[in-house]
Parts: structure tokens; C-alpha cells; sequence
């Protein structure tokens, strides 16, 4: 992945735990509750450890997919 598209997929990746962690939130405090709780806790490092992932990922370098190397069992 280019720096571009993790940006990318970052940001979406923002966007998408904004919208969970919002509505976590909400549906807590209408319960009585404050915060997001140990839901939110959990939403929390799942997003820290997309976040890890997406950064970390390099793709293989000598991956060539133009080669067939199976052979076909012809019996």
C-alpha cells in the first residue's frame, strides 16, 4: 500500500470508531450510564491495534504471480 492509501484508510478507519463509539456513548448515557464503558474500552484498542496494522503492513516484494508452478496430476 502506498502512504496515500493508508492515509486513506485511515481516515475511514477514524471515521467508522466516531460512529460506533458515538453511538455507544449515546445509547449509555440514555441507559443512566456515563461514557462508553468497557464496550468502549474494547472499541478502543481494536481501533489502536487497525491502526497498528494498516502502518505496518508492506507488501511482498518478490511476489511474482505470473508463474504457474503447480502441476496437474493428470491420472
Amino acid at each position: 500500500m502506498t502512504t496515500i492509501s493508508k492515509i486513506l484508510v485511515s481516515v475511514g478507519t477514524f471515521f467508522v470508531f466516531g460512529l460506533i463509539f458515538g453511538s455507544i456513548v449515546i445509547s449509555n448515557e440514555q441507559a443512566g450510564g456515563k461514557g462508553a464503558g468497557p464496550l468502549g474500552l474494547i472499541l478502543t484498542v481494536g481501533l489502536i491495534a487497525g491502526l497498528r496494522a494498516i502502518w505496518k503492513y508492506k507488501k511482498p516484494e518478490n511476489q511474482n504471480t505470473d508463474i504457474d508452478k503447480h502441476t496437474l496430476n493428470k491420472n
